[in-house]
């Protein structure tokens, strides 16, 4: 008796979800229905046709493939196109209407609150606006004696490691850690030192859980998430990333009222740090709360690592993957005589074809492979009309590869991005960083960091390649591979002098 009621109890509630499910999809193809893409089905929608982790990347490139530049995917009740192309690009990045983060980004928001990613409207410009002075090259070049630091730290780890295999990653996402701590908020978790301390394990185990929550239809929704083992796990995570920011904002706040350094501060501007900025900051009169402040600050420490982590070890991967490119970079370096001094900002700025590698590793190995955005009003696009509310994601991985843009597109050439061939290159076939309104703000401090990180590097150390080993690409909430980046470190012999 009980099995059938429960039985009965199971049908009505399938039945009734397939109900919802066939109104969502009939709505969504009044407006998609010419737009190609895999079948979907009650409930599951098309998610069936795109593989989880490792699968995801070789399954959007194969729909890419086979379907084109749009692509129509249906996630359980909502509809989603991801789009590959120029054109698409160029319509959804340049757009000063379409800057509604999609709700891939939903997952964020414990996190990072109402911060720079994940804002939208009025207060999204008035942050932008607020924030970009922090990015001036005068407070940029305050930073060279961070990423310095922090690089001799990374040099002594990397010493007991000479002639050996390491993945280069696990290194690098402690040493960004540490460099957009001390850069922002004027403090260090000392992560390179303290590998197993609650904060890096909480900033871990935090990016981990919000990717684990993009691709499981269980865990994506927010009432169903709290019965899950995640749940818990996000709120002690949560706790400690906040309150180490909430401690640092506070006493920092305390410190400029106590000293009385606000006269100082707004003499020179320039100087500024980026919490001084927020601390200093007002909007409609009315100085920041200890929350947008914190939103923003956990907003840099999320970006300004993992993508720059991302970036960082693939440079170095692809550095030892082609000798003779290494070899262009070394040129460089000792034509610019960086082995006798600190580096300063000119010095980076000289780093040209060092540039043009990175610019290339980030083509290949894009940190955010793919940007999200919602529509907030019916849109007119290539003889399509796009409903309001639809998400449209583009994946800039496959947009790198594209032929026309980028001929024998899987070849490593830094020569791409030299000065002439990108002067006949649109700015929206290669966005790395994202591109228009909503572009990243700190993508300049990533390449300063990056670039000085390579050459302190590059003064020690021969990068080799491992026999053998091939990045195994997944979609986190980064691109990163899921075997690690393998490399050998051979030590110069002399070493190149830094400390004169």
């Amino acid at each position: 008796m009980m099995f059938a009621i429960l039985f009965t109890v199971f049908v009505f509630i399938l039945g009734w979800l397939c109900i919802w499910w066939y109104i969502a999809y009939s709505r969504a193809e009044k407006y998609l229905k010419n737009i190609p893409g895999p079948q979907s089905f009650p409930i599951i929608g098309s998610v069936y046709n795109l593989g989880l982790n490792q699968g995801l990347v070789r399954s959007l490139m194969t729909n890419h493939k086979k379907y084109g530049d749009i692509v129509k995917f249906m996630f359980g009740f909502s509809p989603k196109l991801f789009v590959f192309g120029q054109k698409q690009a160029e319509f959804l990045l340049s757009s000063n209407f379409i800057l509604d983060k999609s709700n891939d980004y939903d997952h964020f928001h414990s996190w990072l609150g109402n911060g720079l990613i994940t804002s939208t409207g009025k207060h999204w410009k008035q942050q932008r606006k607020l924030l970009t002075p922090a990015f001036h090259f005068k407070i940029l070049e305050n930073f060279i004696k961070v990423f310095e630091n922090q690089s001799k730290i990374l040099l002594d780890k990397l010493e007991e490691c000479n002639q050996q295999e390491v993945d280069i990653f696990s290194f690098i996402r402690l040493l960004t850690l540490d460099v957009i701590c001390e850069a922002t908020m004027k403090t260090s978790v000392n992560a390179q030192i303290n590998s197993s301390s609650k904060y890096v394990n909480s900033v871990k185990e935090m990016t981990r859980i919000i990717f684990a929550r993009a691709i499981s239809s269980f865990k994506y929704s927010n009432f169903l998430f709290q019965f899950t083992s995640d749940y818990q796990k996000e709120k002690n995570a949560l706790k400690v990333l906040h309150s180490f920011s909430d401690t640092v904002i506070k006493t920092r706040r305390a410190e400029l009222t106590e000293q009385n350094l606000s006269m100082i501060i707004e003499k020179d501007t320039k100087k500024m740090s980026f919490l001084d900025i927020l601390l200093q900051s007002l909007v409609d009169g009315e100085p920041l709360s200890d929350r947008s402040i914190r939103d923003e600050v956990d907003t840099f420490m999320f970006a300004g690592q993992d993508t720059v982590s991302s970036a960082l070890s693939f440079t170095l991967y692809s550095l030892a993957k082609y000798q003779d490119i290494q070899d262009k970079v070394m040129q460089e370096l000792l034509s610019i005589d960086i082995g006798n001094k600190q580096l300063t900002y000119n010095d980076l700025q000289e780093m040209r074809y060092l540039e043009q590698v990175i610019k290339e590793t980030l083509r290949l190995y894009p940190p955010a492979p793919y940007f999200g955005r919602t529509l907030s009003e019916d849109v007119n696009f290539d003889g399509h009309v796009l409903p309001k509310n639809l998400s449209i994601v583009l994946f800039n991985y496959a947009l790198h590869r594209q032929e026309s843009l980028f001929p024998d597109p899987e070849k490593f050439d830094p020569d791409r991005f030299s000065v002439e061939n990108c002067r006949v290159r649109s700015i929206y076939s290669y966005v790395p960083f994202s591109a228009g309104p909503r572009n990243c703000i700190g993508q300049k401090f990533a390449m300063l960091e990056i670039k000085h990180v390579v050459s302190t590097i590059l003064k020690h150390y021969k990068l080799l390649p491992v026999i053998g080993h091939e990045p195994d690409i997944i979609l986190h909430s980064i691109l990163y591979s899921h075997n690690g980046l393998h490399i050998k470190l051979q030590e110069h012999k002399p070493v190149l002098d830094i400390t004169s």
